[in-house]
């Protein structure tokens, strides 16, 4: 019984180590999905390339849009407490 039980066993061990050594088909397409929505994120590949006058603002305007936005960000809204968000939604139209 003793040898029975070693040869099932080694039996055993063969057949779960050959299993393992099969390939795997997801390791031939690691990564794709990854490197193709990356790719479809890239408007225009060669844009290093090129050699353009960079369009935008200057730093003047730039300085008084987030200094706009911040004062704006500032100003919090007043609400009423007796006011439900109903009231207040429907004052707003």
């Amino acid at each position: 019984m003793k040898n029975f039980t070693l040869v099932a066993a080694t039996l055993l061990a063969a057949a779960l180590s050959a299993g393992c050594a099969q390939h795997s088909h997801v390791e031939d397409h690691f990564g794709e999905s990854q490197r193709t929505l990356k790719a479809q994120q890239i408007a225009n590949p060669d844009a290093g390339n090129e050699v353009k006058v960079v369009e935008g603002m200057n730093s003047a305007t730039a300085r008084d849009v987030t200094a706009t936005y911040h004062s704006r960000q500032a100003e919090q809204p007043t609400v009423r407490e007796d006011s439900t968000l109903l009231d207040i939604i429907g004052s707003e139209n």
